[in-house]
């Protein structure tokens, strides 16, 4: 149980360590690249733009 708390307190810790900004990166970069794509891309390509956001995601 103790090691388990350990891993927790440590995994808590690592997300606490990345910051506010870190996380706001974290989800307004992708959020920024599927806007982008949906603005560059003709709105009837929707695979295309779905392909380009799930790229930016990962």
């Amino acid at each position: 149980a103790g090691w388990g708390v350990a891993v927790a307190d440590g995994e808590a810790w690592q997300l606490a360590e990345i910051g506010v900004g870190g996380w706001l990166n974290f989800f307004t970069g992708p959020l920024i690249g599927y806007l982008a794509v949906s603005i560059l891309t003709v709105p009837s390509d929707y695979p295309i733009r779905w392909f380009f956001g799930l790229l930016f995601l990962f």
